[in-house]
Protein backbone atom coordinates (compact mmCIF):
# COMPACT_ATOMS: atom_id res chain seq x y z
CA UNK A 1 0.00 0.00 0.00
CA UNK A 2 1.45 3.01 -0.97
CA UNK A 3 -0.10 6.86 -1.29
CA UNK A 4 0.77 9.31 -4.03
CA UNK A 5 0.78 12.77 -5.10
CA UNK A 6 -0.41 13.77 -1.72
CA UNK A 7 -3.79 11.36 -1.59
CA UNK A 8 -5.58 11.05 1.44
CA UNK A 9 -6.72 7.94 1.56
CA UNK A 10 -9.35 6.66 4.01
CA UNK A 11 -8.47 2.73 5.41
CA UNK A 12 -10.85 1.01 7.39
CA UNK A 13 -11.02 -2.80 8.42
CA UNK A 14 -7.81 -3.66 6.52
CA UNK A 15 -5.28 -6.42 7.49
CA UNK A 16 -1.83 -4.42 6.32
CA UNK A 17 0.81 -7.11 6.87
CA UNK A 18 3.82 -8.71 5.35
CA UNK A 19 4.81 -5.94 2.93
CA UNK A 20 8.40 -5.07 1.53
CA UNK A 21 8.08 -1.50 2.56
CA UNK A 22 6.59 -2.29 5.81
CA UNK A 23 3.09 -2.21 7.40
CA UNK A 24 2.38 1.34 8.45
CA UNK A 25 -0.84 2.89 7.44
CA UNK A 26 -0.77 5.56 5.06
CA UNK A 27 -3.84 8.06 4.69
CA UNK A 28 -6.43 8.06 7.50
CA UNK A 29 -6.93 5.35 9.66
CA UNK A 30 -10.57 4.73 9.41
CA UNK A 31 -10.79 2.30 12.45
CA UNK A 32 -10.24 -1.67 12.21
CA UNK A 33 -7.24 -1.45 10.58
CA UNK A 34 -4.68 -4.68 12.20
CA UNK A 35 -1.12 -6.10 11.46
CA UNK A 36 -1.65 -9.68 12.16
CA UNK A 37 -0.91 -12.71 9.44
CA UNK A 38 -4.17 -13.24 7.60
CA UNK A 39 -3.05 -17.07 7.03
CA UNK A 40 -3.68 -17.73 3.68
CA UNK A 41 -3.77 -20.97 1.89
CA UNK A 42 -5.26 -22.72 -0.83
CA UNK A 43 -4.40 -25.46 -3.58
CA UNK A 44 -0.74 -25.59 -4.39
CA UNK A 45 -0.39 -24.17 -7.91
CA UNK A 46 -4.02 -23.17 -8.51
CA UNK A 47 -3.71 -19.42 -8.77
CA UNK A 48 -6.55 -19.31 -5.40
CA UNK A 49 -6.19 -17.64 -2.70
CA UNK A 50 -7.96 -17.92 0.65
CA UNK A 51 -8.18 -17.55 4.12
CA UNK A 52 -8.02 -20.30 6.65
CA UNK A 53 -10.03 -21.12 9.21
CA UNK A 54 -9.52 -18.98 11.80
CA UNK A 55 -7.79 -16.36 10.02
CA UNK A 56 -8.17 -12.69 11.59
CA UNK A 57 -10.14 -11.86 8.25
CA UNK A 58 -13.06 -13.89 9.18
CA UNK A 59 -15.85 -11.82 10.16
CA UNK A 60 -16.11 -13.85 13.56
CA UNK A 61 -12.40 -12.86 14.40
CA UNK A 62 -11.95 -8.98 13.71
CA UNK A 63 -13.20 -6.37 15.09
CA UNK A 64 -15.30 -4.87 12.10
CA UNK A 65 -17.66 -8.28 12.02
CA UNK A 66 -16.64 -8.34 8.27
CA UNK A 67 -14.52 -10.72 5.72
CA UNK A 68 -11.80 -8.58 4.53
CA UNK A 69 -10.48 -9.64 1.42
CA UNK A 70 -12.31 -11.32 -1.65
CA UNK A 71 -12.28 -14.71 -0.90
CA UNK A 72 -14.27 -16.51 2.41
CA UNK A 73 -12.36 -18.88 4.13
CA UNK A 74 -12.17 -22.46 2.10
CA UNK A 75 -9.75 -24.60 4.16
CA UNK A 76 -8.98 -25.27 7.58
CA UNK A 77 -6.54 -24.09 9.31
CA UNK A 78 -5.65 -25.17 12.96
CA UNK A 79 -8.19 -25.62 15.50
CA UNK A 80 -11.78 -24.82 14.58
CA UNK A 81 -13.93 -25.09 17.87
CA UNK A 82 -17.47 -24.34 18.93
CA UNK A 83 -19.96 -24.91 21.78
CA UNK A 84 -21.56 -28.36 21.66
CA UNK A 85 -25.33 -27.45 21.73
CA UNK A 86 -27.10 -28.13 25.25
CA UNK A 87 -24.06 -29.05 27.78
CA UNK A 88 -23.44 -25.57 29.28
CA UNK A 89 -23.88 -26.74 33.01
CA UNK A 90 -25.67 -24.98 35.71
CA UNK A 91 -28.03 -23.54 33.16
CA UNK A 92 -29.81 -21.29 36.01
CA UNK A 93 -28.35 -19.04 38.39
CA UNK A 94 -29.87 -15.76 40.69
CA UNK A 95 -28.90 -12.69 41.11
CA UNK A 96 -25.99 -12.32 43.46
CA UNK A 97 -25.63 -16.29 43.56
CA UNK A 98 -21.98 -16.13 44.99
CA UNK A 99 -19.16 -18.38 43.36
CA UNK A 100 -21.00 -19.34 40.24
CA UNK A 101 -18.98 -22.03 38.47
CA UNK A 102 -19.53 -22.47 34.45
CA UNK A 103 -18.71 -25.39 32.62
CA UNK A 104 -19.42 -26.46 28.95
CA UNK A 105 -18.82 -28.25 26.41
CA UNK A 106 -16.25 -27.80 22.94
CA UNK A 107 -16.75 -29.52 19.27
CA UNK A 108 -13.26 -29.27 17.30
CA UNK A 109 -13.79 -29.93 13.72
CA UNK A 110 -10.20 -30.07 12.97
CA UNK A 111 -7.43 -32.43 13.44
CA UNK A 112 -5.35 -29.93 15.05
CA UNK A 113 -5.32 -29.12 18.56
CA UNK A 114 -5.19 -26.34 20.82
CA UNK A 115 -4.09 -25.94 24.36
CA UNK A 116 -6.27 -23.11 25.83
CA UNK A 117 -4.86 -21.06 28.47
CA UNK A 118 -6.13 -18.94 31.35
CA UNK A 119 -6.72 -15.74 29.45
CA UNK A 120 -9.64 -17.49 27.78
CA UNK A 121 -13.23 -16.35 29.71
CA UNK A 122 -16.98 -16.99 29.54
CA UNK A 123 -19.47 -13.94 29.59
CA UNK A 124 -22.72 -12.90 29.67
CA UNK A 125 -24.68 -9.62 30.61
CA UNK A 126 -27.69 -7.84 29.95
CA UNK A 127 -26.68 -4.84 28.78
CA UNK A 128 -25.28 -3.00 31.94
CA UNK A 129 -24.18 -6.44 34.42
CA UNK A 130 -22.09 -8.52 33.38
CA UNK A 131 -21.05 -12.34 34.98
CA UNK A 132 -17.07 -12.61 33.36
CA UNK A 133 -14.98 -15.93 34.67
CA UNK A 134 -11.61 -16.89 32.99
CA UNK A 135 -10.17 -20.80 32.47
CA UNK A 136 -10.36 -22.08 35.78
CA UNK A 137 -6.63 -24.08 33.90
CA UNK A 138 -5.00 -24.30 30.86
CA UNK A 139 -6.82 -27.34 28.88
CA UNK A 140 -6.03 -29.37 25.94
CA UNK A 141 -8.86 -29.59 23.73
CA UNK A 142 -7.96 -32.42 21.33
CA UNK A 143 -8.30 -32.92 17.82
CA UNK A 144 -11.37 -34.04 16.28
CA UNK A 145 -13.04 -33.72 20.00
CA UNK A 146 -16.59 -33.99 20.29
CA UNK A 147 -18.25 -32.70 23.81
CA UNK A 148 -15.06 -32.26 25.11
CA UNK A 149 -16.06 -30.49 28.63
CA UNK A 150 -13.97 -27.24 30.15
CA UNK A 151 -14.70 -25.83 33.34
CA UNK A 152 -14.14 -21.77 34.16
CA UNK A 153 -13.45 -19.92 37.70
CA UNK A 154 -16.21 -19.40 40.25
CA UNK A 155 -17.61 -15.86 39.98
CA UNK A 156 -20.13 -13.74 41.40
CA UNK A 157 -23.14 -13.35 39.07
CA UNK A 158 -23.63 -9.79 39.80
CA UNK A 159 -26.80 -8.97 42.22
CA UNK A 160 -28.40 -6.30 39.90
CA UNK A 161 -28.70 -8.58 36.51
CA UNK A 162 -32.22 -8.45 35.09
CA UNK A 163 -33.81 -11.49 36.00
CA UNK A 164 -35.92 -14.09 35.03
CA UNK A 165 -34.39 -13.98 31.61
CA UNK A 166 -32.25 -15.72 29.79
CA UNK A 167 -28.38 -15.35 28.29
CA UNK A 168 -26.21 -16.83 25.63
CA UNK A 169 -22.67 -16.59 26.53
CA UNK A 170 -19.43 -14.75 25.02
CA UNK A 171 -16.81 -17.79 24.90
CA UNK A 172 -13.30 -15.56 24.54
CA UNK A 173 -10.82 -18.34 23.84
CA UNK A 174 -7.15 -17.95 23.37
CA UNK A 175 -4.18 -20.51 23.48
CA UNK A 176 -1.45 -22.43 21.34
CA UNK A 177 -2.45 -25.22 18.88
CA UNK A 178 -0.33 -28.19 17.88
CA UNK A 179 1.42 -25.84 15.13
CA UNK A 180 2.78 -23.92 17.83
CA UNK A 181 0.51 -21.06 16.38
CA UNK A 182 -1.14 -18.54 18.53
CA UNK A 183 -4.92 -19.23 18.74
CA UNK A 184 -7.81 -17.21 19.30
CA UNK A 185 -11.40 -17.09 18.87
CA UNK A 186 -14.62 -15.26 19.95
CA UNK A 187 -17.74 -17.91 19.65
CA UNK A 188 -21.80 -16.58 20.55
CA UNK A 189 -23.62 -19.51 21.64
CA UNK A 190 -26.74 -18.05 20.46
CA UNK A 191 -29.11 -20.41 19.82
CA UNK A 192 -26.83 -23.76 21.21
CA UNK A 193 -26.57 -22.70 24.70
CA UNK A 194 -27.79 -20.06 27.19
CA UNK A 195 -28.09 -19.59 30.94
CA UNK A 196 -31.22 -18.47 32.69
CA UNK A 197 -30.35 -16.49 35.35
CA UNK A 198 -34.27 -16.67 37.46
CA UNK A 199 -36.01 -14.89 40.58
CA UNK A 200 -34.46 -16.67 43.63
CA UNK A 201 -36.07 -20.27 44.72
CA UNK A 202 -34.34 -23.35 46.15
CA UNK A 203 -33.41 -26.24 44.07
CA UNK A 204 -33.22 -30.03 45.21
CA UNK A 205 -31.18 -32.02 42.98
CA UNK A 206 -30.87 -35.62 43.23
CA UNK A 207 -27.10 -37.01 43.92
CA UNK A 208 -25.32 -40.37 43.00
CA UNK A 209 -25.26 -42.94 45.82
CA UNK A 210 -22.15 -44.40 46.82
CA UNK A 211 -24.13 -47.98 47.39
CA UNK A 212 -26.35 -49.27 44.71
CA UNK A 213 -26.75 -53.13 45.92
CA UNK A 214 -27.63 -54.25 49.68
CA UNK A 215 -28.68 -57.49 51.10
CA UNK A 216 -31.98 -58.29 53.54
CA UNK A 217 -31.01 -57.13 56.91
CA UNK A 218 -28.74 -54.15 56.13
CA UNK A 219 -29.03 -51.27 58.03
CA UNK A 220 -27.52 -47.81 57.64
CA UNK A 221 -27.79 -47.80 53.68
CA UNK A 222 -28.26 -44.29 52.28
CA UNK A 223 -31.33 -44.94 49.99
CA UNK A 224 -31.53 -41.16 48.91
CA UNK A 225 -29.50 -38.16 48.19
CA UNK A 226 -30.43 -34.38 47.65
CA UNK A 227 -28.12 -31.17 47.36
CA UNK A 228 -30.06 -28.12 48.59
CA UNK A 229 -29.26 -24.85 46.74
CA UNK A 230 -30.56 -21.87 48.19
CA UNK A 231 -31.32 -19.20 45.94
CA UNK A 232 -32.80 -16.49 48.31
CA UNK A 233 -30.61 -13.57 50.03
CA UNK A 234 -31.81 -15.08 53.55
CA UNK A 235 -31.82 -17.73 55.27
CA UNK A 236 -34.99 -20.60 54.53
CA UNK A 237 -35.97 -23.33 55.88
CA UNK A 238 -37.33 -26.71 54.92
CA UNK A 239 -40.29 -28.19 56.60
CA UNK A 240 -41.85 -31.45 55.17
CA UNK A 241 -40.34 -33.75 52.89
CA UNK A 242 -42.21 -36.65 51.31
CA UNK A 243 -40.52 -39.33 50.25
CA UNK A 244 -42.53 -42.04 48.25
CA UNK A 245 -41.54 -45.95 47.75
CA UNK A 246 -41.90 -46.83 44.43
CA UNK A 247 -39.95 -50.35 44.88
CA UNK A 248 -41.69 -52.99 43.05
CA UNK A 249 -41.79 -56.72 43.51
CA UNK A 250 -44.14 -59.44 45.10
CA UNK A 251 -46.43 -58.42 48.35
CA UNK A 252 -48.48 -55.51 48.56
CA UNK A 253 -47.67 -52.01 49.02
CA UNK A 254 -47.71 -52.01 53.01
CA UNK A 255 -45.11 -55.18 52.67
CA UNK A 256 -42.87 -53.36 49.64
CA UNK A 257 -42.93 -50.17 52.59
CA UNK A 258 -42.21 -52.83 55.48
CA UNK A 259 -39.19 -53.80 53.70
CA UNK A 260 -37.55 -50.27 54.09
CA UNK A 261 -38.14 -50.27 57.23
CA UNK A 262 -37.53 -46.74 58.60
CA UNK A 263 -36.18 -43.82 56.68
CA UNK A 264 -33.63 -41.52 59.12
CA UNK A 265 -32.02 -38.06 57.65
CA UNK A 266 -28.75 -37.77 57.91
CA UNK A 267 -26.06 -34.70 56.72
CA UNK A 268 -23.05 -35.74 54.68
CA UNK A 269 -20.71 -33.53 56.44
CA UNK A 270 -17.76 -34.93 54.46
CA UNK A 271 -19.96 -35.11 51.13
CA UNK A 272 -18.44 -39.39 51.03
CA UNK A 273 -21.98 -40.47 50.55
CA UNK A 274 -21.63 -42.46 52.77
CA UNK A 275 -22.40 -42.46 57.05
CA UNK A 276 -18.87 -42.02 58.24
CA UNK A 277 -17.66 -40.58 61.72
CA UNK A 278 -18.70 -36.94 60.89
CA UNK A 279 -22.22 -37.44 59.96
CA UNK A 280 -24.89 -35.87 61.82
CA UNK A 281 -28.06 -37.19 62.02
CA UNK A 282 -31.19 -34.52 61.33
CA UNK A 283 -34.15 -37.06 62.22
CA UNK A 284 -34.83 -39.94 63.76
CA UNK A 285 -38.60 -41.81 64.07
CA UNK A 286 -40.71 -40.74 65.75
CA UNK A 287 -39.38 -37.04 65.86
CA UNK A 288 -41.52 -34.38 64.23
CA UNK A 289 -40.17 -33.87 60.77
CA UNK A 290 -37.00 -32.43 60.24
CA UNK A 291 -36.72 -28.82 58.99
CA UNK A 292 -33.43 -28.08 57.31
CA UNK A 293 -31.87 -24.67 57.46
CA UNK A 294 -30.88 -23.21 53.86
CA UNK A 295 -28.63 -20.72 54.36
CA UNK A 296 -27.69 -18.07 51.81
CA UNK A 297 -23.82 -17.11 52.35
CA UNK A 298 -22.15 -20.50 51.21
CA UNK A 299 -21.28 -20.66 47.81
CA UNK A 300 -22.90 -23.41 45.38
CA UNK A 301 -24.93 -26.03 46.50
CA UNK A 302 -25.22 -26.92 50.02
CA UNK A 303 -23.79 -29.54 52.16
CA UNK A 304 -26.18 -32.81 51.00
CA UNK A 305 -29.02 -34.38 53.05
CA UNK A 306 -28.89 -38.48 52.77
CA UNK A 307 -31.63 -40.75 53.33
CA UNK A 308 -30.92 -43.73 55.35
CA UNK A 309 -32.25 -46.94 56.09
Amino acid sequence: MSCTLGSTATVSCTDIFGNAGGDALCGTDGGGNFSTDPLFCGPAGSGIVSIGGYSPCNPSRNSCGVLIGALPAACAFGPELTDTPNTVYPSVSFPGEPGFIVHIGLDNSSGTGVMLDTASSVVFSDGVHTYTSTLANPTYIPGNAQNFTVTFSASDVPADMLAPAPYDLDLNLSGVDDSSQVYTASIMTTGRNSITVDTPKIILTSLPLSVETVIPGARGVPVLALSFKNGYADARGLDTLVVTNLTFGPGTTADLDAEAGSLRVFDDVDANGGISAPTRWLHRPPSPPVRRSCPSAAPGPLRASRFAT
